[in-house]
C-alpha cells in the first residue's frame, strides 16, 4: 500500500540518522530501484546494518526514497558518490566502478545483469538472515 511505501522511505528518520553527513561509515549503500532498494536498506536496519542508503540510478517519486537517498543520473555521478564509501551492496555490473577498497556485496538484479548471474540471486524473503548476517558483522 502507499502507506506501507512511506514508511519504508522514512526509515532513516526514524532511526535519527544524520542525512546531512559526508562522513563515511561501514553503513552501506545500495545502487538499485527505489521501491526494492529501500525496502531493503529498512529491513538491513533493523537487522543491525547501521543505516543503509539508497543510491538509485532510475527516475523515481521523491516520497519513495528516505534522507540520505539520491537519484543518480550518470554513471559518472554514480561513481564520484561511490569514492568514499566503504560497503556497497549492487548488482555485479556496478563493481568495476566502485572503489577498489571498498567491500562490494553482491546482489545481482534480474532486470539490471539479466540471465548473467541469475544462480547467485538470493531469495531475501526465506533467506534474509543468510545475506544479512555478514552486513551485520561489518
Amino acid at each position: 500500500t502507499k502507506q506501507d511505501v512511506r514508511t519504508c522511505a522514512k526509515r532513516q528518520s526514524a532511526a535519527g540518522r544524520n542525512a546531512a553527513s559526508s562522513e563515511p561509515s561501514l553503513s552501506p549503500v545500495l545502487i538499485g530501484e527505489s521501491v526494492y532498494s529501500t525496502s531493503l536498506a529498512l529491513a538491513l536496519s533493523l537487522a543491525g546494518a547501521g543505516q543503509p542508503r539508497v543510491f538509485c540510478p532510475l527516475e523515481t517519486e521523491a516520497e519513495l526514497l528516505g534522507p540520505g537517498d539520491l537519484v543518480v543520473e550518470s554513471e559518472a555521478q554514480l561513481q564520484k558518490l561511490l569514492a568514499t564509501e566503504k560497503v556497497i551492496i549492487a548488482d555485479p555490473l556496478y563493481q568495476p566502478i566502485c572503489p577498489a577498497g571498498a567491500q562490494f556485496i553482491r546482489l545481482p538484479h534480474e532486470g539490471f545483469s539479466g540471465r548473467l548471474y541469475r544462480k547467485e540471486i538470493p531469495n531475501l524473503i526465506t533467506g534474509f538472515e543468510k545475506f544479512a548476517a555478514p552486513i551485520v558483522k561489518l
